[in-house]
Protein backbone atom coordinates (compact mmCIF):
# COMPACT_ATOMS: atom_id res chain seq x y z
CA UNK A 1 0.00 0.00 0.00
CA UNK A 2 3.00 2.68 0.91
CA UNK A 3 4.34 1.66 -2.56
CA UNK A 4 1.36 2.42 -4.52
CA UNK A 5 1.10 5.47 -2.12
CA UNK A 6 4.67 7.06 -3.58
CA UNK A 7 3.42 6.16 -7.24
CA UNK A 8 0.89 8.28 -6.94
CA UNK A 9 2.56 10.70 -5.15
CA UNK A 10 5.14 10.90 -7.90
CA UNK A 11 2.35 10.84 -10.42
CA UNK A 12 0.64 13.68 -8.98
CA UNK A 13 3.96 16.06 -8.67
CA UNK A 14 4.74 14.80 -12.71
CA UNK A 15 1.50 15.99 -13.88
CA UNK A 16 0.43 19.49 -11.46
CA UNK A 17 4.04 20.52 -12.66
CA UNK A 18 3.53 19.67 -16.29
CA UNK A 19 0.19 20.86 -16.25
CA UNK A 20 1.38 24.58 -14.55
CA UNK A 21 4.56 24.77 -17.06
CA UNK A 22 2.63 24.35 -20.15
CA UNK A 23 -0.32 26.08 -19.28
CA UNK A 24 1.94 29.18 -19.00
CA UNK A 25 4.18 28.42 -22.25
CA UNK A 26 0.40 28.93 -23.52
CA UNK A 27 0.28 31.60 -21.75
CA UNK A 28 3.10 33.09 -22.77
CA UNK A 29 3.83 32.10 -26.49
CA UNK A 30 0.37 32.26 -27.30
CA UNK A 31 0.50 28.22 -28.22
CA UNK A 32 -2.96 27.50 -29.16
CA UNK A 33 -1.18 23.65 -30.16
CA UNK A 34 -0.82 23.13 -26.54
CA UNK A 35 -4.62 23.67 -25.36
CA UNK A 36 -5.33 19.77 -26.25
CA UNK A 37 -2.77 18.92 -24.12
CA UNK A 38 -3.66 21.08 -21.26
CA UNK A 39 -7.49 19.68 -21.19
CA UNK A 40 -5.96 15.90 -21.34
CA UNK A 41 -3.16 17.27 -18.44
CA UNK A 42 -6.63 18.49 -16.40
CA UNK A 43 -8.36 15.02 -16.62
CA UNK A 44 -5.18 13.33 -15.76
CA UNK A 45 -4.86 15.50 -12.95
CA UNK A 46 -8.63 15.12 -11.42
CA UNK A 47 -8.36 11.77 -11.63
CA UNK A 48 -5.18 11.65 -9.42
CA UNK A 49 -6.41 13.82 -6.90
CA UNK A 50 -9.87 13.15 -5.82
CA UNK A 51 -8.54 9.77 -4.48
CA UNK A 52 -6.22 11.87 -2.39
CA UNK A 53 -8.41 14.66 -1.28
CA UNK A 54 -10.49 15.50 1.59
CA UNK A 55 -14.45 14.34 1.83
CA UNK A 56 -15.53 17.69 1.26
CA UNK A 57 -13.64 18.20 -1.93
CA UNK A 58 -14.37 14.36 -2.71
CA UNK A 59 -18.19 15.42 -2.88
CA UNK A 60 -18.17 18.77 -4.20
CA UNK A 61 -15.84 17.52 -7.35
CA UNK A 62 -17.85 14.76 -8.56
CA UNK A 63 -20.91 16.81 -7.88
CA UNK A 64 -19.70 19.24 -10.46
CA UNK A 65 -18.50 16.83 -12.60
CA UNK A 66 -21.65 14.59 -12.98
CA UNK A 67 -23.72 17.34 -12.83
CA UNK A 68 -22.24 19.37 -15.65
CA UNK A 69 -21.25 15.77 -17.84
CA UNK A 70 -25.01 15.66 -17.56
CA UNK A 71 -26.11 19.00 -18.42
CA UNK A 72 -23.84 18.73 -21.51
CA UNK A 73 -24.71 15.35 -22.31
CA UNK A 74 -28.73 17.00 -22.67
CA UNK A 75 -27.37 19.52 -24.87
CA UNK A 76 -25.63 17.21 -27.04
CA UNK A 77 -21.85 17.20 -27.23
CA UNK A 78 -18.99 15.06 -29.12
CA UNK A 79 -15.83 13.55 -27.44
CA UNK A 80 -13.72 16.35 -28.90
CA UNK A 81 -15.56 19.04 -27.36
CA UNK A 82 -16.31 17.61 -24.18
CA UNK A 83 -12.24 17.30 -23.98
CA UNK A 84 -11.88 20.95 -24.73
CA UNK A 85 -14.03 21.98 -21.71
CA UNK A 86 -11.65 20.78 -19.02
CA UNK A 87 -8.64 23.16 -18.47
CA UNK A 88 -10.61 26.10 -16.77
CA UNK A 89 -9.47 27.71 -13.47
CA UNK A 90 -5.29 26.33 -14.41
CA UNK A 91 -4.71 29.65 -14.44
CA UNK A 92 -5.68 30.09 -10.65
CA UNK A 93 -3.65 26.67 -9.70
CA UNK A 94 -0.72 28.04 -11.48
CA UNK A 95 -0.95 31.18 -9.04
CA UNK A 96 -1.40 28.59 -5.90
CA UNK A 97 1.41 25.99 -7.69
CA UNK A 98 4.16 29.23 -7.55
CA UNK A 99 3.47 31.41 -4.84
CA UNK A 100 5.15 28.68 -2.22
CA UNK A 101 8.73 29.48 -4.10
CA UNK A 102 8.69 32.78 -2.41
CA UNK A 103 8.45 30.85 1.24
CA UNK A 104 12.00 30.14 0.68
CA UNK A 105 13.61 33.05 0.57
CA UNK A 106 12.02 33.90 3.94
CA UNK A 107 13.16 30.33 5.03
CA UNK A 108 16.80 30.89 4.20
CA UNK A 109 16.92 34.17 5.32
CA UNK A 110 16.02 33.22 8.78
CA UNK A 111 12.94 35.90 8.99
CA UNK A 112 11.28 34.11 11.03
CA UNK A 113 13.66 34.41 14.25
CA UNK A 114 13.44 38.21 13.09
CA UNK A 115 9.87 37.97 13.86
CA UNK A 116 10.35 36.51 17.10
CA UNK A 117 13.18 39.10 18.48
CA UNK A 118 11.01 41.72 17.39
CA UNK A 119 8.20 40.20 19.87
CA UNK A 120 10.97 39.60 22.31
CA UNK A 121 12.04 43.17 22.27
CA UNK A 122 9.18 45.42 21.39
CA UNK A 123 6.15 44.19 23.30
CA UNK A 124 5.14 46.53 25.98
CA UNK A 125 1.60 45.21 26.33
CA UNK A 126 -1.20 42.52 24.87
CA UNK A 127 -2.68 45.43 22.62
CA UNK A 128 0.83 46.27 21.62
CA UNK A 129 1.49 42.67 20.88
CA UNK A 130 -1.20 41.92 18.92
CA UNK A 131 -1.19 45.17 17.04
CA UNK A 132 2.81 43.92 15.84
CA UNK A 133 1.54 40.67 15.20
CA UNK A 134 -1.26 41.34 12.87
CA UNK A 135 0.65 43.96 10.94
CA UNK A 136 3.50 41.29 10.55
CA UNK A 137 0.87 38.72 9.36
CA UNK A 138 -0.70 41.49 7.18
CA UNK A 139 2.57 41.91 5.31
CA UNK A 140 3.69 38.36 5.08
CA UNK A 141 0.19 37.17 4.17
CA UNK A 142 0.53 39.70 1.20
CA UNK A 143 2.83 37.48 -0.91
CA UNK A 144 2.39 33.62 1.05
CA UNK A 145 -1.37 33.60 1.06
CA UNK A 146 -2.14 30.58 3.50
CA UNK A 147 2.26 29.92 3.98
CA UNK A 148 2.18 32.81 6.38
CA UNK A 149 -0.07 30.67 9.23
CA UNK A 150 2.05 28.47 10.25
CA UNK A 151 5.10 30.46 9.45
CA UNK A 152 3.91 33.12 11.87
CA UNK A 153 2.47 30.66 14.50
CA UNK A 154 5.76 28.55 15.02
CA UNK A 155 7.72 31.78 14.54
CA UNK A 156 5.92 33.71 17.49
CA UNK A 157 5.07 30.72 19.38
CA UNK A 158 8.00 30.64 22.18
CA UNK A 159 8.08 34.84 22.72
CA UNK A 160 4.15 34.54 23.04
CA UNK A 161 4.31 31.62 25.55
CA UNK A 162 7.20 33.45 28.04
CA UNK A 163 4.70 36.19 28.33
CA UNK A 164 1.96 34.13 30.33
CA UNK A 165 -0.98 34.61 28.25
CA UNK A 166 -3.96 32.75 30.08
CA UNK A 167 -5.21 31.95 26.21
CA UNK A 168 -2.35 32.11 23.97
CA UNK A 169 -3.81 29.52 21.69
CA UNK A 170 -6.74 31.81 21.28
CA UNK A 171 -4.74 34.81 21.13
CA UNK A 172 -2.10 33.95 18.57
CA UNK A 173 -5.01 32.94 16.27
CA UNK A 174 -6.97 36.13 16.85
CA UNK A 175 -4.37 37.86 15.68
CA UNK A 176 -2.50 36.36 13.12
CA UNK A 177 -5.95 35.64 11.42
CA UNK A 178 -6.73 39.46 11.83
CA UNK A 179 -3.97 40.30 9.75
CA UNK A 180 -3.91 37.57 7.06
CA UNK A 181 -7.70 37.73 6.17
CA UNK A 182 -7.74 41.62 5.93
CA UNK A 183 -4.78 41.14 3.32
CA UNK A 184 -7.06 38.82 0.90
CA UNK A 185 -8.71 42.11 0.23
CA UNK A 186 -5.71 43.90 -1.59
CA UNK A 187 -2.61 41.55 -2.47
CA UNK A 188 -2.62 40.51 -6.19
CA UNK A 189 -0.95 37.66 -4.97
CA UNK A 190 -4.50 36.70 -3.50
CA UNK A 191 -6.71 33.84 -5.02
CA UNK A 192 -10.13 35.92 -3.55
CA UNK A 193 -8.51 39.14 -5.50
CA UNK A 194 -7.30 37.23 -8.64
CA UNK A 195 -10.07 35.19 -9.02
CA UNK A 196 -12.67 38.36 -8.36
CA UNK A 197 -11.33 40.45 -10.79
CA UNK A 198 -10.34 37.68 -13.50
CA UNK A 199 -14.06 36.74 -13.74
CA UNK A 200 -15.45 40.58 -13.67
CA UNK A 201 -13.10 41.73 -16.00
CA UNK A 202 -11.36 44.63 -14.00
CA UNK A 203 -7.78 45.57 -14.06
CA UNK A 204 -5.97 45.14 -10.54
CA UNK A 205 -4.36 48.17 -11.41
CA UNK A 206 -7.35 50.21 -11.60
CA UNK A 207 -8.98 49.03 -8.17
CA UNK A 208 -5.15 48.44 -6.71
CA UNK A 209 -5.80 51.95 -4.32
CA UNK A 210 -9.70 51.40 -3.41
CA UNK A 211 -8.73 47.67 -2.39
CA UNK A 212 -5.59 48.60 -0.12
CA UNK A 213 -7.46 50.92 1.83
CA UNK A 214 -10.46 48.53 2.71
CA UNK A 215 -7.52 46.23 3.84
CA UNK A 216 -5.12 48.78 5.67
CA UNK A 217 -8.42 49.94 7.27
CA UNK A 218 -9.79 46.90 8.35
CA UNK A 219 -6.48 46.01 9.73
CA UNK A 220 -6.73 49.21 12.32
CA UNK A 221 -10.00 47.92 12.79
CA UNK A 222 -9.57 44.42 13.84
CA UNK A 223 -6.94 46.18 16.16
CA UNK A 224 -9.58 49.18 17.14
CA UNK A 225 -12.07 45.95 18.31
CA UNK A 226 -9.56 43.75 19.89
CA UNK A 227 -8.62 47.17 22.40
CA UNK A 228 -11.99 47.65 23.13
CA UNK A 229 -12.21 43.84 23.95
CA UNK A 230 -9.52 44.19 26.46
CA UNK A 231 -10.47 47.12 27.77
CA UNK A 232 -14.36 46.03 28.98
CA UNK A 233 -12.26 42.59 30.12
CA UNK A 234 -9.71 44.42 32.04
CA UNK A 235 -7.30 41.61 31.28
CA UNK A 236 -4.70 43.89 29.95
CA UNK A 237 -1.03 42.74 30.94
CA UNK A 238 1.60 44.95 32.87
CA UNK A 239 3.98 47.19 30.15
CA UNK A 240 6.75 45.43 31.03
CA UNK A 241 7.60 42.34 31.76
CA UNK A 242 9.35 41.17 34.91
CA UNK A 243 13.44 42.13 35.24
CA UNK A 244 14.25 38.70 35.51
CA UNK A 245 11.87 37.54 32.22
CA UNK A 246 13.14 40.81 30.60
CA UNK A 247 16.95 39.64 30.83
CA UNK A 248 16.35 36.12 29.76
CA UNK A 249 14.71 37.21 26.73
CA UNK A 250 17.77 39.64 25.93
CA UNK A 251 19.91 37.03 26.55
CA UNK A 252 17.97 35.05 24.36
CA UNK A 253 18.46 37.83 21.37
CA UNK A 254 21.96 38.52 21.67
CA UNK A 255 22.35 34.65 21.27
CA UNK A 256 20.37 34.54 18.11
CA UNK A 257 22.15 37.43 16.91
CA UNK A 258 25.32 36.35 17.40
CA UNK A 259 24.61 33.17 15.82
CA UNK A 260 22.89 34.77 12.50
CA UNK A 261 26.36 37.15 12.74
CA UNK A 262 28.06 33.68 11.48
CA UNK A 263 25.53 32.37 8.77
CA UNK A 264 23.58 35.31 7.89
CA UNK A 265 26.48 38.40 7.24
CA UNK A 266 23.81 40.10 4.24
CA UNK A 267 21.66 41.98 6.89
CA UNK A 268 22.24 41.74 11.00
CA UNK A 269 18.88 43.51 12.32
CA UNK A 270 15.63 42.33 12.85
CA UNK A 271 13.91 45.33 11.81
CA UNK A 272 15.92 45.63 8.72
CA UNK A 273 14.94 41.78 7.88
CA UNK A 274 11.34 43.49 8.04
CA UNK A 275 11.90 45.84 5.72
CA UNK A 276 13.80 43.44 3.03
CA UNK A 277 9.82 42.02 2.85
CA UNK A 278 8.21 45.21 2.52
CA UNK A 279 10.84 46.50 -0.45
CA UNK A 280 10.45 42.95 -1.96
CA UNK A 281 6.50 43.13 -1.95
CA UNK A 282 6.98 46.89 -3.59
CA UNK A 283 9.77 45.29 -5.84
CA UNK A 284 6.94 42.97 -6.97
CA UNK A 285 3.64 44.66 -6.80
CA UNK A 286 5.89 47.49 -9.15
CA UNK A 287 6.87 44.90 -11.32
CA UNK A 288 3.62 43.32 -11.51
CA UNK A 289 1.71 46.51 -12.35
CA UNK A 290 3.93 47.50 -15.31
CA UNK A 291 3.88 44.00 -16.92
CA UNK A 292 0.55 44.07 -16.69
CA UNK A 293 0.46 47.10 -18.73
CA UNK A 294 2.90 45.81 -20.90
CA UNK A 295 0.70 42.55 -22.19
CA UNK A 296 -2.69 40.76 -21.81
CA UNK A 297 -1.88 37.79 -19.85
CA UNK A 298 -3.89 39.76 -16.65
CA UNK A 299 -3.01 39.59 -13.42
CA UNK A 300 -3.24 35.79 -12.23
CA UNK A 301 -0.55 34.53 -14.91
CA UNK A 302 1.68 37.77 -14.13
CA UNK A 303 2.32 36.76 -11.24
CA UNK A 304 2.51 33.23 -11.36
CA UNK A 305 5.51 34.28 -13.81
CA UNK A 306 6.76 36.29 -11.54
CA UNK A 307 6.98 34.29 -8.76
CA UNK A 308 9.63 32.02 -9.14
CA UNK A 309 12.17 34.33 -10.84
CA UNK A 310 11.74 36.63 -8.06
CA UNK A 311 12.17 34.08 -5.31
CA UNK A 312 15.37 33.23 -6.63
CA UNK A 313 16.75 36.92 -7.24
CA UNK A 314 15.96 36.91 -3.37
CA UNK A 315 17.77 34.25 -2.47
CA UNK A 316 20.52 35.14 -4.81
CA UNK A 317 20.77 38.19 -2.65
CA UNK A 318 20.54 36.83 0.40
CA UNK A 319 23.82 34.62 -1.22
CA UNK A 320 21.48 31.40 -0.79
CA UNK A 321 21.33 30.65 -4.42
CA UNK A 322 22.32 27.02 -4.21
CA UNK A 323 20.14 26.06 -1.27
CA UNK A 324 17.15 27.90 -3.02
CA UNK A 325 17.26 25.49 -5.78
CA UNK A 326 17.62 22.50 -3.46
CA UNK A 327 14.02 23.53 -1.66
CA UNK A 328 12.24 24.36 -5.07
CA UNK A 329 12.83 20.77 -5.83
CA UNK A 330 12.34 19.82 -2.94
CA UNK A 331 8.76 21.28 -3.05
CA UNK A 332 8.04 20.03 -6.52
CA UNK A 333 8.48 16.59 -5.29
CA UNK A 334 7.41 16.59 -1.42
CA UNK A 335 4.79 19.32 -1.57
CA UNK A 336 3.53 19.79 -5.09
CA UNK A 337 1.61 16.75 -4.73
CA UNK A 338 -0.12 17.85 -1.21
CA UNK A 339 -2.22 20.20 -3.28
CA UNK A 340 -4.64 17.23 -4.63
CA UNK A 341 -7.74 19.13 -2.90
CA UNK A 342 -7.15 22.73 -4.68
CA UNK A 343 -6.66 20.95 -8.28
CA UNK A 344 -9.56 17.85 -7.96
CA UNK A 345 -11.77 20.87 -6.51
CA UNK A 346 -11.15 24.00 -8.94
CA UNK A 347 -10.61 22.44 -12.07
CA UNK A 348 -13.94 20.67 -11.18
CA UNK A 349 -15.31 24.11 -10.68
CA UNK A 350 -13.88 25.44 -13.62
CA UNK A 351 -15.48 22.41 -15.70
CA UNK A 352 -18.86 22.65 -14.28
CA UNK A 353 -18.63 26.91 -15.36
CA UNK A 354 -17.73 25.92 -19.08
CA UNK A 355 -20.51 23.21 -19.07
CA UNK A 356 -22.92 25.86 -17.64
CA UNK A 357 -22.02 28.14 -20.59
CA UNK A 358 -22.06 25.41 -23.49
CA UNK A 359 -25.81 23.90 -22.72
CA UNK A 360 -26.77 27.32 -22.11
CA UNK A 361 -28.17 26.98 -18.16
CA UNK A 362 -26.50 29.64 -17.13
CA UNK A 363 -29.02 31.67 -18.51
CA UNK A 364 -31.14 30.15 -16.30
CA UNK A 365 -28.86 31.09 -13.59
CA UNK A 366 -28.48 34.69 -14.75
CA UNK A 367 -32.10 35.68 -15.10
CA UNK A 368 -32.66 34.22 -11.14
CA UNK A 369 -30.33 36.48 -10.10
CA UNK A 370 -31.58 39.57 -12.33
CA UNK A 371 -34.90 38.82 -10.16
CA UNK A 372 -33.47 38.28 -6.67
CA UNK A 373 -31.55 42.09 -7.49
CA UNK A 374 -35.31 43.59 -9.19
CA UNK A 375 -37.16 42.24 -6.05
CA UNK A 376 -34.45 43.63 -3.15
CA UNK A 377 -33.28 46.80 -5.17
CA UNK A 378 -29.21 46.91 -6.44
CA UNK A 379 -27.72 48.28 -3.25
CA UNK A 380 -28.79 45.86 -0.71
CA UNK A 381 -27.98 43.09 -3.40
CA UNK A 382 -24.93 44.26 -3.37
CA UNK A 383 -24.32 43.89 0.48
CA UNK A 384 -26.19 40.88 -0.02
CA UNK A 385 -23.44 39.12 -2.39
CA UNK A 386 -20.42 38.82 0.32
CA UNK A 387 -22.95 36.70 2.98
CA UNK A 388 -23.93 34.67 -0.63
CA UNK A 389 -20.55 33.87 -0.36
CA UNK A 390 -20.05 33.73 3.18
CA UNK A 391 -23.24 31.32 3.11
CA UNK A 392 -21.70 28.90 0.65
CA UNK A 393 -18.40 28.69 2.81
CA UNK A 394 -20.80 27.30 5.65
CA UNK A 395 -22.23 24.67 2.92
CA UNK A 396 -18.35 23.53 2.75
CA UNK A 397 -17.45 25.46 -0.82
CA UNK A 398 -14.06 27.10 -0.95
CA UNK A 399 -14.81 30.64 -1.16
CA UNK A 400 -12.79 30.98 -4.50
CA UNK A 401 -15.40 28.60 -5.73
CA UNK A 402 -17.89 30.53 -4.27
CA UNK A 403 -16.58 33.45 -6.27
CA UNK A 404 -16.38 31.80 -9.28
CA UNK A 405 -19.83 30.39 -9.40
CA UNK A 406 -21.52 33.98 -8.27
CA UNK A 407 -19.07 36.04 -10.75
CA UNK A 408 -20.59 33.45 -13.83
CA UNK A 409 -24.19 34.16 -12.03
CA UNK A 410 -24.03 38.08 -12.43
CA UNK A 411 -23.61 40.30 -15.44
CA UNK A 412 -23.23 44.01 -13.47
CA UNK A 413 -24.64 45.40 -16.78
CA UNK A 414 -28.01 44.06 -16.17
CA UNK A 415 -27.85 44.41 -12.27
CA UNK A 416 -27.38 47.74 -12.67
CA UNK A 417 -24.27 47.80 -11.17
CA UNK A 418 -21.03 48.86 -11.22
CA UNK A 419 -18.17 45.52 -12.23
CA UNK A 420 -15.33 47.39 -9.88
CA UNK A 421 -18.35 47.02 -7.33
CA UNK A 422 -19.50 43.87 -7.96
CA UNK A 423 -15.88 42.49 -7.53
CA UNK A 424 -14.92 44.41 -4.53
CA UNK A 425 -18.33 42.84 -2.81
CA UNK A 426 -16.75 39.19 -3.40
CA UNK A 427 -13.58 40.27 -2.56
CA UNK A 428 -15.00 41.32 0.70
CA UNK A 429 -17.26 37.87 0.81
CA UNK A 430 -13.50 36.01 0.25
CA UNK A 431 -12.53 38.01 3.85
CA UNK A 432 -14.99 37.24 5.60
CA UNK A 433 -15.09 33.62 4.37
CA UNK A 434 -10.94 32.90 5.21
CA UNK A 435 -12.14 34.83 8.59
CA UNK A 436 -14.89 32.10 10.12
CA UNK A 437 -15.43 29.86 6.84
CA UNK A 438 -14.75 26.12 8.79
CA UNK A 439 -14.08 24.71 5.40
CA UNK A 440 -11.87 27.60 4.16
CA UNK A 441 -8.73 26.61 4.42
CA UNK A 442 -7.30 28.61 7.11
CA UNK A 443 -9.38 27.43 9.97
CA UNK A 444 -8.72 23.98 8.97
CA UNK A 445 -5.12 24.43 9.10
CA UNK A 446 -5.39 26.60 12.75
CA UNK A 447 -7.51 23.32 13.82
CA UNK A 448 -4.84 20.98 12.64
CA UNK A 449 -2.08 23.30 14.83
CA UNK A 450 -3.84 24.03 17.93
CA UNK A 451 -6.30 21.33 18.19
CA UNK A 452 -9.15 22.84 18.35
CA UNK A 453 -12.49 22.56 15.95
CA UNK A 454 -12.99 24.85 13.59
CA UNK A 455 -16.42 26.44 14.42
CA UNK A 456 -14.58 26.88 17.85
CA UNK A 457 -12.25 29.35 16.13
CA UNK A 458 -14.84 30.75 14.15
CA UNK A 459 -16.44 32.08 17.12
CA UNK A 460 -13.62 33.35 18.17
CA UNK A 461 -13.43 35.46 15.01
CA UNK A 462 -16.77 36.18 14.95
CA UNK A 463 -16.78 40.01 16.02
CA UNK A 464 -14.20 40.83 13.62
CA UNK A 465 -15.89 39.75 10.92
CA UNK A 466 -19.19 41.58 11.70
CA UNK A 467 -17.26 44.47 12.43
CA UNK A 468 -15.40 44.13 9.43
CA UNK A 469 -18.80 43.48 7.04
CA UNK A 470 -20.37 46.42 8.50
CA UNK A 471 -17.42 48.31 7.50
CA UNK A 472 -17.74 46.80 3.70
CA UNK A 473 -21.48 47.64 3.89
CA UNK A 474 -20.36 51.50 4.52
CA UNK A 475 -18.10 51.57 1.66
CA UNK A 476 -20.12 49.31 -0.90
CA UNK A 477 -22.66 52.21 -0.37
CA UNK A 478 -20.48 55.49 -0.26
CA UNK A 479 -17.80 54.55 -2.93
Amino acid sequence: MGTISRYSQIARSIVFTLAVIIFLVYKIGDFHQLAPMISILSIIAILLSIPASSLTTKIFALLFLVTGTWLVMQKGIDPYNYLYIYGDMLYLLSLFAMLPFLAIPLKLGRYDQSIEEILSKKTRSVTSLHRTISSISFLLSSILNLATIPIMYYSIKGAVEKIGLKHTDKFMCLAILNGYAVSVAWSPFSGGVAIALETTKVPWSSVFYKLFIIGLLGLFLNWLIFWLIERRSGSRRPEIPSDEHHQTLSEMASAQESEKAVHQPFIQKPIAKIWQIVLVILLLISVNVGLTGLWSLGLVVTTSILAFPCAFLWALALKQGTAFLGEARSYVINKMPGMADQFAIFLSTGFFVQALQYSGYNHYVIESMLQFNHAVGSSLFLLIVPLITLGFGFMGMHPITAITLLAEAMNPLALGISAEHLAIALVGGAVMTFSIGPFSGTLNMFSVIIRQGTFRIAAWNLLYTLGFFLFLALVLLVI
